[in-house]
């Protein structure tokens, strides 16, 4: 297909889509895609690949489909076809909220009533960091990256739910009679499909989606319920690096409905950014005025931030003046960062990530198992000069072998802290 050049351009995706249902044996599957494989490179055809995938003597994977040529004329998703425009978003011609939101809520009541063992999965999405986009491309691109996102969605999907738009860059799709391998396929082909049609119109922009999902029965049977699952699941996705997707999993991710207070959208401690960035502002004005003391701020910090340790260093041989959380050894120095082979590791901001420790074996053998022996095995480190003349470290540590991937969010919001934290405390530090 590739080489005699039977597929091009966007449909190359699609075409790629239509080989990973393939390759990895989706149970049932529907791609669109125009293509000159039907004639032999002699005209482009708008074809539709159907197809299930069988097993054969246990073993052997069988998969069996037809191509069919509907009219040329037929549009690409045919529930949009005479849908009055007021239920449509302007921007991307798929459902607007409202719509979007009372169609999901029907179908999820129905399905609560007469079918609640369906196969059925709530997806809140949105495109990761889509205000840089605009800043750094212009508007008019970050318009192109939406409708882009809404087609891709639309293709994804076709006839297996509904999809729509609920905000600026968040979309929200309802995802019918598939199971959770094919969900994995379908997402799996969708976001490597966006990836590869939004770097044809611009090469330098890195996109990437944050997925969060529940699945109706198993995480409750009424939209309210899953889509607060969802879109905490969503926030989830983005504090451990965004760019992936989360089913929501009682065993892995706890109650977050019980555990949901205020401004905390889920459990295990996730906060939405905007509420971290409140948070770390109220930290910093109230250590300012003397309304607020250390130890108050680390207990803050490791309640709402999930953070397991926070260590303070001081001087030049880093002197622990300052720990707290559940350490197996006493924290009692931290002299290796200002060797000047480490020192390397950190930005022009002071600031040194390890989201996995095993990254120190080779090149600082000693370091690891000093953090190894003490449990951790992610953690952010944070310089800051004091008032008094002295250099500080903050330590934020994550503990045990649940890695954690710190996210932008969560550097920016702690540097905010450790800034004011050290500016106020240098020299009079205190319980």
């Amino acid at each position: 297909m590739y080489t005699k050049g039977f597929v091009t351009g966007d449909d190359v995706v699609q075409f790629e889509a239509l080989c990973t249902a393939i390759a990895s044996g989706m149970n049932n599957f529907i791609v669109k895609l125009s293509s000159s494989v039907m004639s032999k490179g002699e005209r482009v055809d708008n074809l539709i690949f159907r197809g299930q995938s069988l097993l054969a003597d246990g073993e052997n994977r069988i998969t069996v489909g037809v191509i069919s040529e509907p009219d040329r004329r037929t549009r690409t998703v045919q529930e949009y076809v005479g849908v009055d425009e007021a239920k449509l978003d302007l921007a991307t011609g798929i459902y607007n909220k409202k719509t979007v939101t009372d169609m999901i809520t029907d179908d999820i009541n129905k399905t609560a009533v007469s079918d609640r063992n369906r196969q059925m999965f709530l997806m809140i999405l949105d495109i990761d960091n889509f205000k840089s986009v605009n800043d750094s491309y212009g508007h008019y691109f970050g318009d192109e990256v939406i409708k882009a996102f809404a087609d891709s969605l639309k293709l994804s999907v076709g006839g297996r739910g509904i999809v729509g738009r609920i905000g600026g860059d968040e979309f929200i799709v309802l995802i019918k009679d598939v199971t959770v391998e094919e969900l994995r396929i379908m997402l799996k082909a969708m976001r490597k499909g966006l990836k590869v049609s939004l770097a044809q119109k611009q090469p330098e922009y890195m996109f990437s989606t944050s997925i969060g999902i529940a699945q109706f029965g198993k995480d409750g049977s009424d939209f309210e319920t899953l889509f607060k699952i969802a879109d905490a699941a969503l926030y989830i996705a983005k504090e451990k690096g965004k760019d992936r997707y989360i089913i929501y999993d009682y065993n892995k991710h706890g109650d977050i409905l019980t555990d949901m207070k205020h401004d905390i959208a889920f459990g295990s401690g996730f906060m939405k950014p905007m509420a971290k960035y409140e948070l770390a502002t109220n930290i910093v004005m109230k250590v300012s005025l003397g309304k607020m003391t250390v130890k108050e701020v680390l207990s803050e910090l490791t309640d709402k931030l999930n953070i397991h340790g926070i260590s303070i260093f001081c001087g030049n041989d880093m002197e622990c003046i300052y720990s707290t959380g559940h350490y197996k050894n006493n924290v009692i120095e931290a002299a290796y960062v200002n060797d000047d082979k480490f020192l390397n590791h950190f930005d022009e901001y002071g600031v040194n990530i390890v989201n996995n420790i095993a990254s120190l074996t080779i090149e600082f053998p000693e370091v690891f198992r000093k953090l190894r022996d003490n449990n951790i095995c992610s953690l952010l480190q944070m310089k800051a000069d004091g008032a008094d003349g002295k250099e500080y470290m903050v330590e934020f540590d994550i503990f045990g072998i649940n890695r954690r991937k710190w996210s932008d969010t969560d550097v920016i919001m702690l540097r905010m802290v450790v800034l004011g934290v050290v500016n106020a405390v240098s020299g009079q530090l205190t319980d």
